[in-house]
């Protein structure tokens, strides 16, 4: 069955503004011409409307309730010996509600964190184009069906097949290389980080600076961002480095 939010990302992208002009107007063209994606990104405003409405909702009722709580209190007051407990009623109010606004406000700010960095990966991250033919005869065609499978959006079923074959040539930087490409495009940046990790060990591969820049990206999305600025800046000083604008772009959204 199909994902009903398999094009998450440059919806999210496109819902925040963040695609340069000729993406904008792809987007818009789909939003016109193409039912399924059109319903994909009615689903996704209704998703996003619908956090933020049922956060409000929850917030008006936890206030409802304490102020039911309060007005309970001054229905039936005890006997007050001085100024503070005549007070302290609605001193408990306040507090609640300061304490309800701010997980309500760490709630969104923590969403729209997530969200704008997937949204940031999308447009400035150099796109891997496919799985180049490296590796051994008799291994060719396992290797091309993981390249139909890349090609054609199936990253799980990529994913299944490149371990099958990277449980017999671990050392393979080929192996590591995509597994981490591929953990990357199913949103698993932890799982990536581990694989460039272990590609960038190898110190000779061709893919080292490949497995450079994707480890930086995986540390950018996981919130190592110390980790990923030095990646990134070591990258953007090798100006021979094909990554080094994109690099450039990243640490522009690195505090």
């Amino acid at each position: 069955m199909k994902d009903p939010l398999a094009n998450i990302e440059i919806i999210e992208s496109y819902h925040e503004g963040l695609l340069n002009e000729s993406e904008r107007k792809r987007i818009e063209i789909l939003l016109q011409t193409d039912p399924i994606f059109k319903d994909e990104y009615e689903l996704y405003i209704k998703l996003v409307e619908g956090i933020k409405s049922t956060a409000e909702v929850n917030i008006r009722t936890q206030l409802r309730i304490i102020e039911f709580q309060r007005e309970l209190k001054n229905t039936n007051p005890s006997t007050p010996t001085d100024k503070s407990k005549t007070n302290s009623p609605k001193k408990y109010f306040w507090a609640a509600a300061a304490i309800i606004i701010f997980i309500f406000c760490f709630s969104i700010i923590t969403y729209n964190n997530t969200f704008s960095k997937k949204a940031i990966v999308k447009k400035y991250y150099v796109e891997e184009l496919g799985l180049p033919v490296l590796m051994g005869e008799n291994k060719n065609l396992q290797l091309d069906k993981v390249m139909n499978y890349y090609k054609t959006a199936y990253f799980p079923e990529a994913y299944k097949l490149i371990n099958e074959i990277y449980k017999n040539d671990s050392a393979n930087d080929t192996l590591l290389y995509f597994s981490g490409v591929l953990s990357l495009k199913m949103n698993n940046a932890k799982n990536a980080e581990n694989f460039f990790n272990k590609g960038i060990q190898q110190g000779n591969s061709v893919f080292h600076e490949d497995f450079e820049y994707r480890l930086a990206v995986s540390h950018f999305l996981l919130e190592n961002e110390n980790e990923a600025k030095k990646i990134f800046l070591k990258i953007y000083n090798e100006t021979q480095n094909p990554y080094s604008q994109s690099a450039s772009q990243f640490l522009k959204q690195i505090n």
